[in-house]
């Protein structure tokens, strides 16, 4: 089964190394790229991610705004944050949205190549506990 995953960066060289590492990780996997939060919305308005990456800071609305409207489009997507600015606010931010993980800049290709099958794997893990749950 095919998995969407979005990246957003608004640096050049994060958004192809991510996309490059991903796209490694085996051919279920589709990886789009958006350089800033409008880019991001408007390919979330067009089709739903399973899984998005995304920097907290982002010029414009920012990463956190992001993440709240990209909740809405992909209201089932698993969110990884990455920032050079770890703060104990971003980490209860992060609580309160759902984030699945924050990572800290630099990040480790491996790193976050196993984040990333982590957390799909426990996204399908609960869509199988949904599907199975009486009704």
């Amino acid at each position: 089964m095919e998995k969407r995953i979005l990246v957003v960066d608004h640096d050049p060289l994060v958004l192809f190394t991510l996309h490059a590492a991903l796209e490694k990780l085996g051919p279920e996997l589709k990886t789009e790229t958006a350089h800033d939060c409008a880019e991001a919305i408007e390919k979330a308005g067009r089709e739903i991610f399973d899984l998005i990456l995304l920097d907290i800071r982002l010029p414009g609305m920012g990463g956190i705004a992001l993440t709240r409207a990209l909740k809405t489009l992909s209201p089932e997507a698993v969110v990884i944050w990455f920032t050079y600015h770890d703060s104990r606010a971003v980490a209860v931010e992060a609580s309160n949205l759902g984030v699945y993980r924050c990572l800290q800049k630099p990040m480790w290709i491996a790193d976050i190549r196993q984040v990333v099958r982590e957390a799909l794997d426990a996204a399908a893990a609960q869509h199988q506990t949904q599907d199975n749950s009486p009704g």
